[in-house]
């Protein structure tokens, strides 16, 4: 775990702290048949490639987050891309071998931004110091 967030990042995971509440649990989608299925631990990859093929799906990025029941002095944001449909519904499309569903927080930032903060992640994870 990085022992110290530049400001902006620290900003930027506090406000996902803030918004916790706002996170829901995507209900999952297993894919059967044609050519491609998507991959464990690929959401991004998964997610655009989809999306290149139906054009009116669209993809949403966010991080999943993990309280660990509040018994650490941290809470984890996992970066994480999930499906949009033309309705507006969300869809999980990458598979995993979680024992459950985590709540799932959107964010509204382009995927520059977004895919920026990769390098401040240690495997995909934000931390967020309990105080």
């Amino acid at each position: 775990m990085p022992a110290m967030y530049p400001k902006e990042i620290e900003e930027y995971v506090a406000d996902l702290f803030r918004r916790r509440d706002e996170a829901v649990i995507v209900p999952r989608a297993v894919m059967h048949g044609g050519n491609w299925q998507p991959q464990p631990k690929c959401c991004h990859d998964n997610v655009d490639v989809y999306c290149y093929f139906e054009k009116d799906y669209k993809p949403v990025r966010g991080w999943l987050f993990f309280d660990y029941g509040y018994m650490l002095d941290r809470v984890a944001f996992l970066q994480h891309s999930i499906l949009m449909f033309p309705d507006g519904h969300l869809l999980d499309i990458t598979p995993s071998n979680a024992s459950q569903n985590y709540p799932f927080l959107r964010v509204y930032e382009s995927d520059e931004d977004f895919f920026a903060k990769e390098k401040y992640t240690d495997n995909s994870n934000l931390y967020y110091l309990l105080s």
